[in-house]
This record gives structure tokens, C-alpha cells and sequence, in this order.
């Protein structure tokens, strides 16, 4: 009586069906606790781009404001972006070679 004893709660109806209730909850329906894990990460993942993006939208229309109001920024994006100069400036545009390219003679 000794060793049947012991293994007799494996043989259990309510044992068995509770640890198929568990499998079941736990990996195979569509609302898992896996899946629950899963979509919860990529909320987490979304909601960090989503404050990114907020954080985007706030500095480029900080940005555009003052491309709007402020000539100081308004000539410097045109001469950085557009190569805008003013009348009698010359404007040099400096090119890097690669490191195959040789030096060549300007024409």
C-alpha cells in the first residue's frame, strides 16, 4: 500500500481535467495569457513611438514657428538647405572625394 498511495492523485479525473484548463488558458485559446504577454509588449513598444513621435511633432512645430517669425532662421536654412546667397557673395560648394577617387584637375 506503500507506493499506490503515492501515485494515485495522478489518476485523478479533476487533476487531469484542471491541467488541460490550464494548457488551454495558458497557450492554445486566442486570448491566451502568451498572446496576452505578447500584446501587451507591443503596446508597450507603441505607446514609447507614440511618445516619440508627440515629442517630433512638438519640436517641428516649435521649428516651423520660428521659420515663420524669425529672419536670422529664415536666411539660414535658405543658405544652408537652398545655397540662397545675397547679391555680390560668392557661394563655394565643396564636394568630398572618396577614397578611389583620385584628385582630378577642375577644367
Amino acid at each position: 500500500m506503500g507506493s499506490k498511495s503515492k501515485w494515485r492523485w495522478l489518476r485523478s479525473f479533476y487533476l487531469w481535467i484542471t491541467v488541460l484548463a490550464v494548457a488551454w488558458i495558458g497557450f492554445l485559446d486566442t486570448y491566451s495569457w502568451w498572446q496576452q504577454y505578447r500584446l501587451s509588449d507591443q503596446l508597450r513598444q507603441m505607446k514609447a513611438q507614440l511618445d516619440f513621435y508627440e515629442q517630433e511633432i512638438q519640436r517641428l512645430s516649435e521649428e516651423e514657428e520660428a521659420l515663420r517669425t524669425d529672419p536670422y532662421i529664415q536666411e539660414y536654412h535658405a543658405r544652408r538647405y537652398y545655397w540662397v546667397k545675397r547679391p555680390g557673395e560668392k557661394l563655394f560648394l565643396l564636394r568630398r572625394q572618396s577614397e578611389k577617387e583620385g584628385v582630378q584637375p577642375h577644367p
